[in-house]
């Protein structure tokens, strides 16, 4: 059984969010999505952290859509295919972990792209697409044969051809994604503080490219909210769905 949350920003969460970095409570796994390589770390790292929580770069939407696909699926059982998020979920059997849903929602990203669009923009994404698709495939071969270093930097060079190119669209998949899901990551952690909670670890499942980003503004929280301010994006708490023990 699950049960959704979607609690209110407590009051004085603003005030508290500036006092310290967050980074000692997070540990990040840094994904190619869908990558075989990918989903067993995941599932290794799982079992052996035992986190007291794992947080994924999902919105709800995504969510119960791939767990859909899983449930659906004639392979259900046999497959490892799986995405890196579901199978997180799936290796919390019998423990008592909240999974939180910390990445903007679909179609907020699909809205804020098509606003900030160009004709331009568009015109030079579809010339550099193809060069960036098969970028994309040569860095998943790599980060299969666990060549992670020549994967990230075959990903990092898609990243900024993306930036370059289409800048609003890298605007809104980095940069605005990277600034929610912090801001989110801190009300986390800090959730948990409140409650006195000290000794606790939470896992981020996130796409490699937003690792660093989040690393940096979980140091230094003012970024994440002072980078939502400026692109006027609503803070909104996270998604919390919470397992329920099966003894």
């Amino acid at each position: 059984m699950s049960e959704l949350s979607d609690t209110e920003v407590p009051i004085n969460f603003e005030k508290r969010k500036r006092e310290s970095g967050y980074l000692p409570y997070v540990e990040f796994i840094g994904t190619a999505h869908f990558s075989k390589t990918s989903i067993m770390e995941v599932m290794e790292r799982v079992q052996e952290l035992r986190p007291d929580a794992v947080a994924l770069e999902l919105c709800p939407l995504r969510y119960y859509s791939l767990q859909r696909l899983c449930l659906n699926c004639p392979r259900r059982g046999s497959c490892d295919r799986k995405c890196e998020f579901i199978i997180s979920t799936d290796h919390l059997v019998n423990k008592d972990t909240d999974i939180w849903l910390v990445d903007m929602d679909e179609r907020e990203i699909h809205h804020r792209i098509i606003r900030n669009a160009t004709n331009r923009d568009v015109r030079n994404w579809l010339s550099a697409s193809r060069y960036v698709k098969s970028n994309e495939a040569q860095g998943l071969q790599l980060w299969e044969a666990g060549r992670k270093e020549e994967a990230m930097h075959i990903f990092d060079n898609n990243t900024e051809i993306m930036k370059r190119t289409f800048p609003s669209l890298w605007t809104v998949l980095i940069d605005q994604r990277n600034a929610l899901m912090a801001a989110r990551l801190h009300y986390i952690i800090q959730s948990y503080l409140d409650r006195g909670l000290k000794d606790f670890k939470i896992l981020v499942v996130t796409g490699a490219a937003h690792v660093p980003g989040l690393k940096q503004m979980l140091r230094n929280p003012e970024l994440a909210f002072d980078t939502i301010r400026r692109y006027g994006i609503r803070f909104t708490p996270p998604y919390r769905i919470r397992r329920v023990r099966v003894d």
